[in-house]
């Protein structure tokens, strides 16, 4: 079992003077005494609870772990896989972006995470999620056009509706995007 080596926490160029982060992709609050009405007490340090983005799903991650952090002032929110990285992995490129060389994004040690440029995370994602290459996002998932017509980009015989309804003039491109089952945007796109 590796041991876990921990340091001071840098993020976004703030030191956090309470918290340290380890290799093995922990945060924690370190033994403190703080003021408590006429005298002071004494505050135990802990590992902090890592939390999920589940209310704001994302694409590539069922699950990107963030923590809460207090730089005396303001709460801030850090998330652990840069946190760790900042820490523990040079970066000479000054590349901006971390990722998992795994995938599994709740794997946050220093073993499993590198730096990435934006091109290189979007070729990255490509190859990893190849129903991306059509352009695919969230939303047509959900409404299930993806499901309906297995790619991003229209049949030919539906932008040929398309520009014939639009063309005669006599709907509007809300009409025609109802009239079809798609969005007013990819009525736009082919008009």
């Amino acid at each position: 079992m590796k041991k876990e080596i921990w340091k001071q926490l840098v993020y976004n160029g703030i030191t956090y003077l309470i918290y340290e982060v380890s290799n093995l992709g922990h945060i924690r609050t370190l033994t403190r005494f703080v003021a408590a009405g006429k005298g002071v007490r004494k505050v135990q340090g802990r590992i902090t609870t890592l939390r999920t983005n589940n209310k704001q799903p994302h694409l590539f991650a069922d699950t990107t772990y963030y923590s809460p952090v207090y730089d005396g002032l303001q709460k801030s929110t850090i998330y652990v896989h840069k946190a760790v990285a900042i820490a523990f992995i040079p970066n000479p490129e000054n590349k901006a972006y971390v990722s998992h060389k795994n995938g599994d994004y709740s794997d946050n040690s220093v073993e499993n995470l590198y730096w990435i440029t934006h091109s290189e995370l979007q070729i990255r994602n490509m190859e990893t999620y190849p129903e991306l290459r059509n352009g695919l996002r969230d939303r047509n998932i959900e409404s299930g056009f993806y499901k309906k017509y297995g790619r991003l980009r229209l049949p030919d015989e539906l932008i040929s509706n398309i520009k014939i309804s639009y063309s005669e003039g006599n709907k509007t491109m809300r009409e025609i995007a109802e009239l079809l089952d798609i969005s007013v945007a990819s009525v736009f796109k082919y008009k």
